[in-house]
């Protein structure tokens, strides 16, 4: 295939992407019958006030093979399964970072003092997520620390992981992020859910004072990313027996760099190394993970490959 073509499908499938967010948004794929049709008549008279979205969209959607237009019918050709996983991966690398992905020119020519960052829109949008791939294997690799004590979330985001996990195990627990929208949201998703014995605060995690001694476990989801270089890394993770004298378990999920994609999902991993590379940030390797949980004397009880492509949940034992 030439480069123009390959040009035309990175443009064309832009488009397509964007236009399958809006769709979502609008509820459209819940007009679908048992067969996955929904005839223009209907769609027109839902939307009618829309006309030009809908055109949109659908002219968009066909010509990328989601959707495909017979006799006034319109046929998705992708499972809504499919969708349902996927949207919230659009969502987070192509709305979460728009300011960023908007600024990258600005930002590669040094115009910008700081990086734009919505951390309120990617913590919604991790969780969403989160709901698909991970709370799964996280509610496993819970009922198996056997808690008692205080559980841990560092860089909570949303809070929704940890407001669940608390729920659905009798557990008090305490999430830690440094993004003040991301508390807000995560204080606003504590309120509706009624669940007590749970708080959310601003703090910055590699900088925490004093001894918590109700602290049983940390988890990390998708966030030592964030901590570069590896030996500061290993110093936080070393330092944290010190900070919770009680501390068992370190469990951590997050992405590699350098393997291949798996069948269920091959898409995460591409927005996950371009957007923290436009941050500054190197994503690792499976072998530097396991190179910092020796250098931190950690021993790691289980790994558990995750259905998002390059991910892990890796459960250490606090030595």
């Amino acid at each position: 295939m030439g480069a123009y073509d390959n040009l035309d499908i990175a443009f064309s499938g832009c488009i397509t992407s964007k236009a399958l967010m809006l769709a979502e948004h609008m509820g459209l794929f819940e007009h679908l019958d048992d067969n996955d049709r929904v005839s223009e008549h209907l769609l027109k008279e839902v939307y009618k006030d829309k006309g030009s979205y809908l055109d949109a969209i659908l002219n968009s959607l066909c010509e990328g093979g989601i959707f495909s237009a017979q006799q006034e019918q319109y046929q998705l050709l992708v499972s809504r399964e499919k969708i349902k996983k996927k949207v919230p991966i659009f969502k987070l690398w192509l709305y979460a970072y728009r300011d960023l992905l908007s600024e990258q020119e600005r930002m590669f020519d040094g115009e910008l003092d700081r990086i734009p960052y919505d951390g309120g829109s990617v913590a919604k949008h991790s969780a969403e997520i989160g709901s698909s791939f991970i709370d799964k294997q996280l509610d496993q690799v819970v009922a198996e620390l056997d808690l008692t004590g205080t559980l841990c979330d560092m860089g909570c985001g949303a809070g929704l992981r940890l407001i669940k996990l608390c729920r659905n195990f009798g557990l008090k627990g305490v999430g830690m992020d440094m993004d003040a929208n991301a508390v807000a949201l995560a204080n606003q998703n504590l309120a509706k859910s009624g669940v007590g014995g749970v708080e959310f605060k601003q703090q910055d995690i590699t900088k925490i004072e004093g001894q918590h001694e109700d602290i049983e476990a940390i988890m990390f989801t998708f966030f030592t990313h964030h901590i570069e270089p590896n030996e500061r890394l290993e110093r936080l993770l070393s330092n944290y027996r010190e900070i919770f004298p009680n501390l068992k378990y370190i469990v951590i999920f997050d992405t590699v760099t350098g393997e291949k994609p798996n069948e269920i999902n091959n898409i995460f991993s591409k927005g996950f190394d371009y957007i923290h590379r436009l941050q500054g940030l190197i994503p690792r390797t499976r072998a530097d993970y396991m190179s910092i949980f020796d250098n931190s004397r950690l021993s790691i009880t289980k790994e558990i490959p995750l259905a998002v492509d390059n991910s892990y949940v890796w459960i250490c034992k606090v030595a």
